[in-house]
């Protein structure tokens, strides 16, 4: 079974952004902020949530998407930071 991720964009055939975060927030450490976009053309097997995969998929789904992904950022902003912007970020 082939899975594409769903897209909402006007133009669902060609690219599609995925945004995620992960962190406890300012009392417990940091929080990382990530972003990727992926060409719909190109197939995406197996792509799901992370914590349903385990280690090995995650590790060759990652390595997939840094190779095939149009564009990536992250970011990772500490509890000095998110507490001085009331996670406003």
């Amino acid at each position: 079974m082939s899975r594409r991720p769903r897209s909402t964009s006007p133009f669902p055939n060609r690219l599609t952004l995925g945004i995620d975060e992960a962190g406890r927030g300012p009392l417990a450490g940091p929080v990382v902020a990530a972003a990727v976009v992926l060409d719909l053309s190109l197939e995406w097997d197996g792509l799901d949530d992370s914590k349903q995969l385990t280690p090995e998929k995650r590790a060759a789904l990652f390595a997939r998407v840094l190779n095939g992904a149009r564009a990536f950022a992250w970011s990772v902003a500490g509890p000095r930071a998110i507490g001085g912007r009331r996670s406003a970020w």
